[in-house]
């Protein structure tokens, strides 16, 4: 239904009309849905999108017609054309189907190539537990080490806050790069802010930032930060395998 939906969704958004009413030959068809899929699940990729940023999704999808020697409006029409008929179509959705299969573990280890070599684990907690429960305890004091490198840095973590025991108000979690020397706020590199959601479970939390002023090189992060006005209040949260990553490094 995944491969459905995902060819669906192109049929709406690339629904147009030219002047040559191209209908793409079934086989050229299915290897151009294929690389079309392709290339969206290697641009939605967070192990990709990690080492490059946000990829242009409209100029992936370009190169990918422009490759076959088709138009958006070609893809649209015939799919239209197939769709006319039950025994057409379904065995175009089953043949993409078939071939994402085959291909997907093949896609995995060629993301997980082109992402690893470029990154590596530059701190990590030392405890790969944290645990704060109760109302009269205190919070872990922030972290904050020195970090030799520049680069995309990755903190990666997990956190439950529970949902029924844990009184803290809007906890979310702050990270920003700082000069040990002069710190100045506005001089800082933040991480954007993770909102911390209360649950029964562990949550899987990613935070991304380029940092290349070798000036700033400490690293400071507080889990959590809340907006409780009292001290004095339950608290019940788990910390697991906090680390910080990076990756596009600039070696010295």
């Amino acid at each position: 239904m995944r491969y459905v939906a995902f060819i669906l969704f192109f049929v709406i958004l690339l629904s147009c009309h030219s002047k040559q009413e191209t209908i793409i030959p079934r086989k050229a068809l299915v290897d151009l849905l294929v690389d079309l899929h392709l290339a969206d699940a290697i641009a939605t990729n967070t192990m990709v999108r990690r080492q490059f940023g946000e990829l242009d999704s409209a100029l992936i999808y370009k190169t990918v017609f422009d490759k076959h020697g088709y138009t958006r409006a070609d893809m649209s029409r015939s799919i239209a054309y197939y769709s006319t008929e039950t025994k057409k179509i379904v065995p175009i959705y089953d043949e993409v189907h078939a071939r994402l299969s085959a291909q997907s573990e093949e896609m995995q280890e060629l993301i997980q190539k082109i992402t690893l070599s470029a990154t590596y684990r530059v701190w990590r907690s030392e405890e790969n537990r944290y645990r704060i429960k109760g109302d009269t305890v205190s919070y872990l004091e922030p972290f904050d080490f020195k970090v030799d490198t520049t680069g995309r840095f990755v903190i990666d973590v997990e956190i439950r806050i529970d949902d029924e025991e844990d009184q803290s108000v809007n906890p979310r979690m702050v990270a920003y790069f700082y000069n040990p020397i002069k710190d100045r706020p506005q001089d800082r590199v933040y991480f954007d802010t993770a909102v911390l959601n209360k649950s029964k479970t562990l949550r899987a939390y990613t935070l991304i930032v380029e940092n290349r002023d070798t000036l700033l090189n400490r690293l400071r992060l507080q889990i959590p930060v809340q907006d409780n006005k009292d001290k004095v209040f339950m608290k019940d949260i788990e910390i697991r395998n906090l680390q910080l990553s990076v990756i596009n490094v600039d070696k010295e």
